[in-house]
């Protein structure tokens, strides 16, 4: 009993050590400026190297002899996609389609999305066909790993796992969604089972199980796998020390900024204020579901920020800062129309969007009758976010904003007399749009340097030009949220570090928002929010 409880301890630390690997992994190569193509087809490697060994190891650990696969979920693949010569039911020829297959598969949804991202009509239709639910390009079968009764290996198994990934992926054509939605519904709850259900094995083919902790876990016949797989295991085991260690350290350690004093929180679920749905498109729709989403409930907060006597003229100023609108149409433009309303109802003196505004083309027309709405005696301010690069051309996102009213920050020296107090406003889009390279070192007069990031990673950027405010998103606070853990997905070089709150960082303050929005409906333990900070001069200061 010992040693069972050893070996699953152990295991189960591998497994949250293989977790973070990844996610750390992610956090770091989605804070860079590489081209969306090339950022989902990593989004959907990371998903195979996430959930592939896990279902390999399932698979490993105990393989019942008599599970067979589903037939239902068979004919809903076949239906699904056209994978010729495969036919997954049969114990006579079920054979896996295996690496080249999952691949193949993979960079057809990824080439997909991409041209989606163009918004050309006639190459996306070339690409993948309207009339058609399957891509233009059936995938290259690769037998791997069954004998000749067609049972199953772990090798085997691993492909599968990585083709239902890619068949659980998204492939950004609409009309297919509409077509399918009660598929994808059944295709989504059942891809995950699937994974770990295979039909009878061929044990006599195996090698001795290997012993992991005490654990036993057959390998299969690969040369090597055994001792690659146990170095894995007790490599994500250290991970998982490691990073529990830093994030101890980082949870005790941490002290948000004492320049910030929390006034008062309200909360409004805007879905219960309108009727009929906010959320639009079957996904979309299904995340709305899930117990505990607040991906319609705006969290508004009130803030002092208490700063210098050189600044208290500045006392009573408010800025209110939004960040992350992320306009798709899968959220309805109501709770955008309300949120606005809202935030002109308090009357702030300066209004700050930190990036991310306007995802999908079809929603450019929005920015004038929304942005055009906001009212601040001293105006809106605005810096563009990685997001904002999915619309063809920047000018045409700049020149609506600009009639909208609303001041682009990014690489100007902004002067603003209030109150009598000199303020400088500029912002910095790196690493994706490269405006802030070309600002001078040094606005011409003295006075309060405000910075509007998209990113938080330019934190140091910020500190280079001695500025002492600067307002953040992007990280929309990690948006899916674990009790006592909390954030671990956050595209940042910091990881989650900075994934939201107030952060003293020597002269500078950073304040990162968690966003009023995501590319994705969904927010765990993470509302949306809407922030209010009014100056007040520091007497101990």
């Amino acid at each position: 009993m010992v040693e069972w409880f050893v070996a699953v301890s152990l295991l189960a630390l591998a497994m949250i050590g293989h977790l973070a690997i990844w996610a750390w992994i992610f956090n770091r190569t989605h804070a860079t400026a590489c081209p969306r193509f090339f950022r989902k087809l990593i989004e959907k490697l990371i998903l195979v190297a996430v959930f592939g060994p896990i279902a390999w190891l399932a698979l490993s650990i105990s393989v019942p002899d008599k599970w067979n696969f589903p037939g239902d979920l068979q004919g809903i693949v076949l239906k699904y996609f056209d994978f010729t010569g495969l036919y997954l039911h049969s114990n006579s020829v079920r054979k896996s389609a295996a690496m080249t297959s999952a691949n193949t598969s993979l960079f057809c949804h990824t080439f997909a999305d991409g041209v989606h991202a163009k918004r050309s009509t006639r190459w996306r239709k070339m690409v993948w066909p309207e009339s058609s639910v399957r891509p233009i390009l059936a995938p290259v079968i690769l037998w791997v790993g069954a004998d000749d009764h067609g049972r199953t290996s772990n090798f085997q198994a691993l492909g599968e796992t990585t083709l239902f990934c890619s068949i659980a992926s998204r492939d950004g054509v609409e009309n297919h969604r509409r077509r399918n939605d009660l598929i994808r519904h059944v295709q989504i709850v059942r891809a995950p089972i699937a994974t770990v259900t295979p039909s009878k094995v061929n044990k006599t083919t195996w090698k001795e199980p290997v012993p992991v902790g005490g654990f036993s876990i057959q390998t299969g016949s690969v040369t090597g796998m055994g001792l690659a797989v146990q170095v894995y295991l007790y490599f994500c085991c250290l991970a998982a020390c490691w990073f529990s260690l830093v994030w101890l350290i980082r949870k005790v350690t941490f002290q948000s900024s004492n320049r910030v004093h929390w006034i008062r929180t309200q909360r409004d679920n805007v879905a219960t204020i309108y009727p009929g749905p906010l959320l639009h498109g079957w996904f979309p729709s299904l995340l709305g579901q899930i117990p505990g989403n607040q991906i319609t409930e705006i969290s508004w907060e009130w803030f002092e920020l208490k700063m210098d006597k050189r600044w208290s003229a500045l006392d009573g100023v408010k800025i209110c800062q939004l960040s992350d609108f992320h306009w798709t149409g899968q959220i309805d433009r109501r709770y955008y129309e309300y949120l606005f309303q809202k935030v002109n109802d308090e009357k702030p003196d300066l209004i700050f969007i930190t990036g991310d505004i306007v995802d999908e083309t079809e929603c450019l027309d929005w920015i004038e009758p929304l942005v055009g709405t906001l009212r601040a005696k001293y105006g809106v301010y605005y810096v563009l976010g990685n997001h904002d690069l999915r619309i063809p051309g920047e000018a045409d996102i700049r020149s609506r904003m600009t009639k909208a009213g609303a001041v682009a920050a990014s690489g100007n020296w902004l002067g603003l007399i209030i109150q009598g107090q000199q303020l400088w406003i500029s912002g910095n889009e790196l690493p994706w749009y490269s405006q802030a390279k070309k600002l001078p070192a040094a606005p011409p007069v003295d006075g309060l340097k405000i910075l509007l990031s998209h990113s938080p990673d330019q934190l140091d950027w910020a500190q280079k030009y001695d500025f002492d405010l600067m307002f953040a998103g992007h990280l929309h606070g990690g948006q899916i949220c674990f009790p006592i853990i909390g954030p671990t997905i956050a595209p940042s070089k910091y990881g989650a570090r900075f994934a939201s709150g107030f952060f003293d960082l020597g002269k500078l303050l950073m304040i990162v928002s968690r966003g009023v929005s995501g590319d994705e409906a969904i927010r765990i333990l993470c509302p949306p929010q809407v922030s209010y900070f009014e100056f007040k001069s520091d007497d101990n200061a």
